[in-house]
């Protein structure tokens, strides 16, 4: 029985110090002067991940290294495991280093239901801060992009490939430019991108995204669209195609900015440009433009 008993201890005490978590045996929330801690069993990892030695861990007691943000929730669920109203619990929460650096750890503690042992319950403890980091840098980057996409000038998009630009995605400024909600059009819902499109251009745009994603360079083309009340808007498109391990078009994502203003500018400079200010009619140089134009027809149909 002896030898049988010397085993398992022995494996006991191996996996205790080889597991890549922190394990902790009867580890109270309070300073060792407060309660007594002398029970308590604590691996190499525990001490790894919390930066701390067993004596400085029993000495101080977990609740004075834990978050001040996390300290509540624990020691709720931790009196409610020793009260017995719970048989175990997780929970995510950050541990104080001696350096104040902050190590996330995944805890979960269960009751030990062992009569006349001085081992009540234990802890494993995962530290999980590169994951923490990591889903920070997301949420940090998510939110970034949705202050950049709610500031465009016009929408950000991501379509099918289809005759009818079936959008999958689109951003809050699509009310602003199109007049219509984003919802409104996803998934063709009450019209299709195509829709809006006028339609002496949507020839015209299809051909240019066939041809530039035969050659899978970038897309840039400006074209009209119609707003629900008729208005005509100038728009400028820049995108690119979303391809498969074989090159074929998956999807198109790009964003469409409102370009208005600054065609009607063009507009004007050019007339300024081609007529006199007084009277409106074509001036010397435009006539001179327009026969060299009708000169040059000539030739080449002759």
């Amino acid at each position: 029985m002896n030898d049988n008993t010397n085993i398992y201890n022995k494996i006991y005490e191996t996996i205790f110090e080889q597991v890549p978590f922190g394990i902790a045996v009867s580890y109270n929330c309070y300073p060792d002067e407060l309660c007594e801690n002398n029970s308590a069993s604590i691996n190499d990892m525990y001490e790894q991940i919390t930066g701390r030695k067993k004596e400085e861990l029993l000495k101080f007691g977990w609740a004075a290294i834990t978050h001040p943000d996390d300290l509540d929730e624990n020691l709720d669920k931790y009196n409610q495991l020793q009260g017995g109203n719970i048989d175990s619990y997780s929970m995510q929460k950050r541990f104080i280093r001696p350096d104040s650096s902050i190590v996330w750890v995944d805890l979960t503690a269960f009751k030990l239901n062992l009569k006349d042992s001085p081992y009540n319950h234990i802890s494993i403890v995962r530290d999980i801060t590169e994951r923490k980091t990591i889903e920070s840098a997301l949420i940090e980057s998510e939110r970034s992009k949705a202050v950049l996409l709610s500031n465009l000038p016009g929408m950000a998009y991501r379509c099918n490939y289809d005759k009818d630009w079936t959008m999958q995605f689109v951003s809050e400024g699509c009310y602003e430019l199109t007049g219509y909600k984003a919802n409104s059009l996803i998934n063709n819902k009450d019209l299709s991108f195509n829709d809006l499109i006028a339609p002496e251009y949507r020839d015209l745009l299809r051909n240019e995204w066939i041809k530039i994603l035969s050659k899978k360079k970038p897309f840039k083309y400006e074209y009209e669209i119609i707003t629900p009340n008729g208005q005509r808007k100038w728009v400028l498109e820049m995108g690119q195609g979303i391809y498969d391990g074989e090159g074929i078009v998956l999807e198109l994502e790009g964003i469409i900015i409102d370009i208005t203003e600054r065609k009607e500018y063009e507009n004007k400079l050019k007339f300024v440009s081609e007529h006199y200010e007084l009277t409106g009619l074509y001036n010397h140089r435009s006539f001179e433009d327009l026969l060299a134009i009708e000169s040059n027809s000539k030739r080449i149909y002759k």
